[in-house]
């Protein structure tokens, strides 16, 4: 709900920034980006702190822009001095706090994958204060601990434009982020949220059937009658400019089986280590190499290319 009010309230330029974990996911999740460079985040790095120094960073470099730092309450520790800065050179910098008193995506795994042995993970919800913390920066410190209160401490915020702004949003301890891939699993066991366990709507069948090789009844059946491939046998497309390196071979017509077709630009080592790595998801049943292929024209030169299609039995 936080960061559904916050987009809804917010300008469709505006510009946000997250840290790492839950809240990072939430906010890819529920915000519409309609322009390009609007989605600040450090991706799988794992930088935990970045969503303050980066949301500071894009607001010097669009000053006419409306900058929403969305931070967890681990993330915001690691980095907060940082709006000391903002202050002193007047970068009026919005930051949001999903306050749920813990690291909470890793609370999630220890919670989910390790029968609740939680370690090192609680944090008070208190302590620090944080809106006393922003006053002490020279920020607007604002507080929301009821869904009621949550619109107009956000309305507030973007009225301001002449100091940061932090809001400290409590939040429910154990939200979960969903959907999730578990560690060392592939993408056929994706866990969605309980509610979507037997939804048989689309978007969770294609989560289901990415990879699985034999889909359930109701799929089979959904698949029959939409006539859509759900299943192992969808074809990825290739951009026209790279369409005439790879003539067409044929299909498979088992089922089971699935064709990728890589073109690589360098020598054999990094496709065998492709190879290899894929052979750790699937069986890789046969590979078969293109010839190299060199085409010229005025505005582009293509090198010989090393390719291969493999079928994989899934």
């Amino acid at each position: 709900m936080v960061v559904e009010t916050l987009r809804d309230l917010s300008p469709v330029d505006t510009v946000v920034a997250s840290g790492v974990g839950q809240h990072q996911m939430w906010a890819s999740q529920y915000w519409r980006y309609d322009y390009p460079r609007t989605w600040i985040n450090s991706g799988g790095a794992g930088t935990m702190g970045f969503s303050v120094p980066a949301a500071i960073g894009a607001k010097v470099g669009r000053p006419d822009r409306t900058v929403w730092a969305i931070d967890g309450d681990g993330c915001f520790q690691m980095t907060a001095q940082e709006l000391v800065t903002a202050s002193a050179e007047q970068i009026p910098v919005k930051v949001a706090i999903l306050n749920n008193a813990y690291l909470g995506m890793v609370r999630q795994w220890q919670e989910m994958f390790y029968e609740e042995r939680y370690s090192e993970v609680y944090l008070s919800p208190d302590l620090p204060d944080y809106v006393k913390w922003a006053e002490a920066m020279g920020c607007v410190g604002l507080r929301c601990e009821s869904p009621e209160e949550v619109a107009p401490a956000v309305e507030k915020a973007n009225a301001i434009d002449d100091r940061p702004v932090v809001i400290d949003f409590r939040t429910d301890a154990f939200e979960k982020v969903f959907p999730m891939v578990p560690a060392g699993a592939s993408n056929d066991g994706i866990v969605v949220h309980p509610s979507q366990e037997d939804r048989p709507d689309e978007h969770h069948r294609a989560a289901r059937c990415v990879t699985r090789a034999g889909a359930p009844p109701h799929l089979e059946r959904a698949r029959r009658e939409q006539g859509r491939c759900l299943g192992p046998r969808r074809r990825a497309v290739l951009p026209a400019r790279v369409q005439h390196l790879l003539p067409d071979r044929g299909t498979h017509d088992d089922e089971r089986f699935s064709r990728i077709t890589m073109v690589v630009d360098v020598e054999s080592a990094p496709l065998e280590q492709i190879v290899n790595q894929l052979d750790k998801l699937i069986n890789v049943v046969t590979i078969s190499q293109l010839a190299p292929t060199r085409r010229s024209s005025a505005n582009c030169s293509w090198r010989p290319s090393r390719s291969a299609r493999l079928s994989g039995h899934r």
